[in-house]
């Protein structure tokens, strides 16, 4: 007669058996360590590369996403946005009349779309403590750079400079501000209209270095004049480029940052009103959907309505007329 199993005797037979399968597996494989990607560089610090090479790049000016991603594609590597494009956006003349949150808007729109970094031209950018804050906002928009500049202007018109330290003070506010967004600023010493030489720019030019601009431009200063400013201040020049200008000329004159401003607005403006002339005259669109032009600029009377520069003026001399 079979005996049959008590339940300790169960338990222990158990026990035995399951420390055989035990030992008899193959160990677990360990869990893999989970792989980290390296995080993706900021706009401000793919701008900075292209800087440290020292090697002129084009800046290339758009105003609005579709022409942002058309110099992207072309393989164009920066983009600059600059205050023009912002006032006309609203329909008004650069005069500085767009606010920093509507320029933080306009120009993070740009930059948020696009795989390339962008400088925004923020014209004076207010006192230190306002740009300050609005540094920190510029960098959380996705702009690569920000561009202030030294001087006063009234109705579109330069009326002289701040002074060294008031443009020192607003570098180091926004150097302090930023994390990795590249700061650079523009002197405007030497030009007629800042009664100061070119020494006296280029003294600018080094002060504003010291006190953390990344690049500077010297509107005052000619090409022949910037290889002097490069080796005093130490660090990359911006440079306007115009039609005519060779791409060799950056390169002979030691700058790095090669910034075509407002030529795509301005030829997309003027073909627009070209085509509406011909379709006006002539009732078709014939020559201009060929791409054929009529003038190639706006007429200057034209543009005053376009901007409503005259009563913009008008009202600018009422409400200024003490200053």
């Amino acid at each position: 007669m079979a005996r049959t199993t008590n339940r300790r005797e169960f338990i222990h037979a158990t026990g035995l058996a399951a420390t055989s399968l035990i030992a008899n597996a193959q160990p677990l494989a360990a869990a893999p360590e989970p792989q980290t990607r390296p995080a993706a560089k900021t706009m401000g610090a793919r701008l900075r590369e292209l800087l440290q090479k020292r090697e002129v790049f084009q800046n290339i000016a758009v105003y609005d996403v579709i022409t942002g991603r058309i110099v992207e594609l072309m393989g164009f590597p920066s983009l600059y946005l600059g205050s023009t494009a912002s006032g006309e956006h609203k329909g008004m003349p650069d005069w500085d009349l767009t606010s920093i949150s509507e320029q933080i808007e306009y120009f993070g729109n740009i930059a948020q779309n696009v795989g390339i970094p962008a400088i925004a031209d923020i014209d004076e950018g207010g006192s230190g403590l306002s740009l300050y804050r609005a540094t920190k906002n510029f960098e959380r928009a996705g702009l690569g750079g920000i561009h202030i500049v030294d001087g006063l202007a009234k109705m579109g018109q330069m009326t002289g400079l701040v002074s060294k330290g008031t443009m020192v003070d607003r570098i180091h506010a926004a150097v302090d501000a930023r994390s990795d967004l590249v700061v650079t600023a523009r002197c405007q010493g030497g030009a007629a209209a800042s009664k100061e030489s070119k020494d006296q720019a280029i003294e600018r030019g080094i002060a504003y270095a010291q006190a953390g601009a990344d690049a500077l431009w010297f509107t005052g200063l000619q090409f022949e004049d910037l290889a002097k400013a490069a080796d005093a201040v130490k660090v990359p020049l911006m440079a306007q480029i115009f039609v005519d200008t060779p791409v060799s000329k950056p390169k002979e004159s030691r700058v790095t940052v090669a910034v075509y401003a407002s030529f795509l607005q301005n030829i997309a403006q003027s073909a627009a009103y070209d085509a509406l002339v011909e379709l006006k005259n002539t009732g078709m669109l014939t020559k201009s959907a060929k791409g054929q032009r009529l003038g190639g600029t706006i007429p200057a009377d034209v543009r005053t309505k376009l901007l409503q520069s005259t009563d913009l003026t008008s009202r600018g001399k009422k409400y200024d007329s003490g200053s």
